[in-house]
């Protein structure tokens, strides 16, 4: 029953990820602005998630007219319906616990010691 989600400054760089939130039948408040998927066409990534997700009633603090859920609508038709099985990704975790996902770190070896050698060996 999650109504508002919070995912400013998460690194959310494909709009497509948005499509995990379809399932969030009673989301109604949406904040994705500072991610890279706003990219350098704020209307379109407005547009697409507005067709995307359409119980949203505010995304990024600004409500949505009516007229822009018609245009929303009507411009992105084609997009896929809301699939029962969403692939993995770092952005589904973050839906999971609201928490930007760390990314996966690979432990690097320790580095070995270099041997001690007395100083009157080097005489």
């Amino acid at each position: 029953n999650l109504t508002e989600l919070y995912l400013r400054k998460n690194e959310i760089a494909d709009i497509r990820e948005v499509e995990h939130l379809q399932k969030l039948k009673h989301l109604s408040i949406l904040w994705l602005c500072d991610n890279p998927c706003v990219g350098a066409s704020a209307s379109e990534y407005r547009t697409r998630t507005i067709a995307m997700l359409p119980s949203i009633t505010k995304l990024d603090n600004v409500d949505v007219t009516d007229e822009e859920r018609a245009q929303a609508v009507a411009q992105f038709k084609d997009l896929p319906a809301p699939s029962s099985t969403p692939s993995p990704s770092n952005f589904a975790g973050a839906i999971t616990t609201g928490r930007p996902v760390a990314q996966p770190v690979t432990p690097k070896a320790p580095e070995p010691k270099a041997a001690h050698t007395p100083a009157s060996a080097n005489q």
